[in-house]
């Protein structure tokens, strides 16, 4: 059984010398992860999908400071994906500079493939923490999920990310719902949302729960502030601006059919066919 005396920390980062993720939507749960890696002190963790690396590298200074035997693991194939958008090799080589630079001392592993090709690397019950942080859609998430639970330990962690994001084809949020119901859970709704879901009561206290809650309660002050993206306003910003495009539209619609607009259009072209015939610039 964890010690119920959960140990809270306010490290430095590191990696933030090179890469300032401030806003960005893992940015609100590297504390979490600090301190998840601290208290539990696993012996492997694995995530699905890296990208630059918020919490790659969250665990990895977690594993740094407090000293700790700990492999981590990322498996990405880090050329992007419909929900990141895609990108070139620069972003790879932005990981690999970090470690070097800061976290060259610790067990690190990039793997760079895809998931399916990664999981025969493991064998069953040997990962204690895994973060599954890759496509977004109900099935891939599912998919992930369903073909590596058996590799998590009897008495590990799942992290789960973007269960609060209800948009663009997300399916994250139904897959924990799913999920959720067989296992002991915590989740977290800023931030897009992160579900932490146990295999067992080993590292899973209740009494915990109404601390880690009230402890991250505190970064609704950072959501506010902007440092950390709110889901919220995410969402309310995009429907607005979806809003405001489509009145725009509508408006260019109307003006392109006016008479008053097409008159214009006559005039312009005429113009237009004086000016070249003079030799005059616009």
């Amino acid at each position: 059984m964890v010690n119920k005396e959960w140990q809270y920390h306010n490290p430095q980062f590191e990696y933030e010398n090179d890469f300032s993720d401030i806003g960005w939507p893992w940015s609100g749960h590297r504390y979490f992860a600090y301190d998840l890696t601290c208290n539990t002190k696993p012996k492997v963790i694995v995530e699905l999908g890296t990208h630059k690396g918020t919490s790659f590298f969250s665990f990895c200074q977690a594993v740094k400071d407090k000293k700790l035997s700990t492999k981590i693991c990322a498996v990405d194939t880090w050329k992007g994906d419909k929900h990141a958008g895609f990108y070139g090799d620069n972003i790879y080589k932005g990981v690999q500079d970090i470690i070097k630079k800061n976290y060259a001392g610790i067990k690190t592993v990039l793997l760079r493939m895809t998931f399916d090709e990664a999981v025969s690397k493991f064998q069953d019950k040997s990962i204690d923490i895994l973060h599954i942080d890759g496509l977004h859609t109900y099935e891939a998430v599912k998919h992930d999920f369903e073909n590596w639970i058996s590799k998590v330990a009897d008495n590990g962690i799942v992290l789960l990310h973007d269960i609060a994001v209800i948009r663009d084809n997300f399916g994250v949020f139904r897959v924990w719902e799913e999920v959720k119901k067989a296992y002991p859970h915590l989740e977290f709704m800023h931030s897009f949302g992160l579900g932490v879901l146990y295999k067992s009561n080993e590292h899973y206290v209740n009494d915990l729960e109404k601390e880690w809650q009230a402890h991250y309660a505190c970064l609704n002050d950072e959501v506010k502030s902007g440092k950390i993206i709110s889901l919220e306003k995410d969402a309310n910003q995009i429907t607005d601006l979806k809003k405001q495009v489509a009145k725009n539209e509508a408006q260019l619609k109307n003006i392109y059919k006016s008479k008053g607009w097409r008159t214009i259009m006559v005039i312009r072209k005429t113009a237009d066919k004086f000016r070249k015939l003079a030799g005059i610039k616009k």
